[in-house]
Parts: C-alpha cells; structure tokens; sequence
C-alpha cells in the first residue's frame, strides 16, 4: 500500500527561515512496497546519506528529495546507489552528484546542483557514463544493457568498450536510446513508451502563459527556442483544460508529487512561473481532492518561497467552473525577477 508522508507540509512550513543545511542528504518522498535502504526497511522517517545503496523489491518503489532539490524516482526491482554526494549552498564549487545505477529504472528530475555546474552530476551504469544537460532524464538498466531518455533537456550516454575507446551518444529531448539486436549498436529514437509525468507536464507547459519575469528572448521562452509554444500566452479553451484535468485525475498521488517535482525544478526550462504551478495544484483540488495535500506538501517543500499561494489552494479550493481555466496570467504578488539555481522557482528547504 503506498505509503505518503503527511507531515512534509508541517515540516516545510516549520523549516522555511531556518538554516539552510539539511541534516541528511535526502529524505523519503513516497513509498510503496518493500525498499530498503542498506539493507534495512525504509520508513517515513528514513533519511538517506553518500554512498548510501536503495534496493526495491519486485512491485516496490521509492520516491526521493535530496538536499539540493533534485528528485529520484526508483521504479521495482531496481537498486541505485548514492556513490559520492555533496551539497553546501555555500560552496557550490564543491558540491557533486554521482549515482551509480547498478540495476533497475530511474527516473531523475534535476535541482540545485546541475543549474550550478552540470558537469558535477554523473551517473554510471554498467560500463556505461552519463550526463545531463537537462532536468527531466530516465535511465534504465537491464543486465549489460543501458539505455537513456531525455524527458526535457538533453542527455548524453558514454561507453566504453573492451578495449577502453569512449562512444559518446547524445540524446535530445524525447528521445531515448535503444540498442539493435541485429547489430548490437546504439540508436537513438523518438521514445514510444508513454510516460504519463512528461506527458502532462508537457501539456500543462504547453497552454501556459510565458513566466511574468522571463524576457521573449531567454532560453525555453516562446518566442526563444520555442520549447512547447509558439505565443507567449496561448488561448486556453475548456476542451484544452478539461483533458488536462482529466490525465492529472488518472496519475497516482506519487505521480502527482512527480509533476509537481518536474514543473518547479524545470520552470526555467519550460518558462513557468508559480502561477503555473499554483493552477496545476487547483486543477488537482478538483480533479483528485484525496491528493491534494500529498501535492502541496512536495510544493511547499521544493519551493517554500510560494508556500503561502501554494496552501490557500488547498485551504479553500476554487470552484470547478474557475478551475477550468486555470492557466491564464494573472500574477499576485510578482515573482521575483530572478530565477534561482536548478532552473526552478523557490530556494532549497532546510529539514532538520
């Protein structure tokens, strides 16, 4: 049975002018099923550390926050391992991420670390390297095989073969590699396998207006390289708005966490701002009512700066007719005008 931390709100509210030094490395988001960590069963309470190893049983599966924000989301019969991990707002220079995926699927959402420097996050798998240059990546392994995708941004997958030589493949967004069984070489496609978190942050990003404090020329704007949308505040019909409530209502609460996840840590990368977020969340207040704090606890906890909009939602729910346009630009209060490490909205939570 999925078992959702209920107190993540109450911590986020309690730590947000507290110090900005996380006690552990990461912290359970979610989990359902037997995970363990070290060998030991995980519980809300777990707090994760380097070198630390997640192991997850057939049917099990694990959603985690490290401290720098990003977002690991282990599917079954996987085990990921923490190789070397360090955050310090203080001293980003020093700060690195590299996680090593020995079996299973990963699904990783960038934060605070790879806006600083991605050259500082590494995943291995196999005889296998890979970097990011984006925020959304999936990674899975299968024995000797590895094979990656580019959710939003790019990746890029590096081999080795027997005699050391490096072949490095880049994979842009939505794409994913595949290896040929014929030939035993590495191709990269249009990824056919849906993945239900992209596919309703990329319709949500899609009808939203450009973020307020973004100019027409920065990177994922509309009129810059034109990421999702080619005005900067596209019409948003009834028909548009109701299929988007209508795939947040199909997404369990641990995928709903996961958009919340991808929409504040990519809001530099899709050119949204809180007010997007805050509609997503009051779509979710009418389309699964049972999610919703789960949802406000993970925004409130990866962006604290707007926890105060993010809670009224929840506190008193606008009413269906409203929620059906819901991702018009009406911006109170402004946002600040720039926009913090990681690509997303808000500065990293501090849970002790």
């Amino acid at each position: 049975m999925l078992l959702l931390v209920k107190s993540l709100f109450l911590l986020a509210l309690l730590v947000a002018g507290a110090t900005n030094a996380w006690s552990a490395d990461g912290r359970i988001l979610s989990f359902e099923g037997d995970v363990r960590v070290n060998g030991q069963p995980v519980t809300a309470n777990t707090v994760l550390h380097s070198a630390d190893t997640i192991v997850t049983a057939a049917g099990a599966s694990v959603k985690i926050v490290l401290s720098d924000n990003s977002v690991l989301d282990i599917d079954s019969g996987s085990k990921i391992k923490l190789s070397d991990y360090s955050y310090n707002p203080a001293a980003p220079k020093e700060n690195k991420s590299e996680i090593s995926v020995v079996e299973g699927t990963l699904r990783y959402v960038s934060g605070l670390i790879a806006k600083e420097d991605p050259d500082n996050i590494g995943f291995t798998a196999g005889n296998s390297t890979i970097g990011v240059r984006g925020s959304f990546t999936g990674i899975e392994v299968d024995g000797v095989v590895v094979n990656v995708e580019a959710m939003i941004g790019e990746a890029t997958l590096i081999r080795k073969d027997g005699d050391g030589q490096k072949d490095a493949i880049v994979v842009p967004t939505g794409q994913v590699t595949r290896t040929d069984p014929k030939t035993g070489k590495t191709l990269v496609t249009a990824s056919t396998v849906a993945n239900k978190v992209n596919e309703v942050v990329r319709a949500i990003a899609a009808v939203a207006p450009d973020a307020s404090n973004r100019s027409s020329t920065d990177e994922g704007c509309s009129e810059g390289v034109k990421p999702l949308r080619d005005v900067a505040d596209p019409p948003t019909d009834a028909e548009t708005a109701a299929a988007i409530e209508a795939q947040l209502a199909a997404l369990s609460n641990g995928d709903l966490m996961m958009v919340m996840a991808v929409l504040i840590n990519n809001a530099r990368h899709l050119c949204i701002d809180s007010d997007t977020v805050a509609a997503t969340i009051a779509m979710i207040a009418t389309a699964r009512p049972d999610a919703l704090n789960d949802v406000v606890n993970v925004a409130t906890l990866l962006d604290p700066d707007h926890a105060d909009k993010y809670t009224a939602i929840a506190t008193v729910p606008p009413d269906k007719d409203t929620n059906r346009q819901p991702l018009v630009n009406p911006v109170d209060p402004p946002i600040n005008n720039e926009i913090p490490p990681g690509g997303g909205i808000g500065t990293p939570p501090s849970p002790e």
